[in-house]
């Protein structure tokens, strides 16, 4: 992310830490890099998605609040945000 962005992976470090505030054109250009509305970075709240990892190392996903669609526009994104994990890893 940081390098798509075009800044240092420790100025990144300081914007996902709070930091160093986040612009509005830097969350715009977070937003086009992860092809989602910057609207859902601003209404992303950690506190309703849940991630656990039962014994078998499979992870479960418990969503507090969320109707069926939530459920499913979060599991999309997510997924989106899995592969532009892995596809940056793989750059690596």
């Amino acid at each position: 992310m940081a390098e798509k962005l075009g800044i240092s992976q420790e100025a990144y470090s300081r914007l996902e830490t709070g930091k160093t505030k986040l612009d509005l054109q830097r969350m715009n250009n977070i937003a086009s890099i992860l092809e989602i509305d910057p609207i859902i970075l601003l209404s992303f709240d950690e506190g309703v998605v849940f991630n656990n990892c039962v014994q078998s190392g499979t992870n479960v996903n418990n969503y507090n609040g969320f109707n069926e669609e939530k459920q499913a526009a979060m599991v999309a994104r997510l997924n989106k945000l899995e592969e532009l994990i892995y596809k940056l890893a793989m750059r690596q």
